[in-house]
């Protein structure tokens, strides 16, 4: 399935990119997202940041999910 990622601040900044398409495959099983998106692009090692599917906090990406949107969101301060 294709799914749309978003980046947000010093994350958008640092790929250069606010967006771009994925393909993921989760019929096999699980997908470690930060193994994946850290591998595609090796400067987020460097970052911390979360990754939000369907607006909920995970690193994996269960087997069988219906994926509407992933994020990936620079550290921010609440108040």
């Amino acid at each position: 399935m294709k799914v749309e990622t978003h980046y947000y601040g010093m994350i958008s900044d640092r790929l250069e990119r606010s967006s771009e398409l994925h393909t993921f495959e989760t019929e096999g099983g699980t997908v470690n997202l930060r193994d994946y998106f850290e591998t595609r692009h090796p400067e987020l090692k460097e970052i911390n940041y979360k990754i939000a599917v369907n607006h909920e906090i995970t690193d994996i990406l269960p087997a069988n999910t219906e994926i509407n949107e992933i994020a990936l969101l620079p550290p921010f301060a609440g108040g």
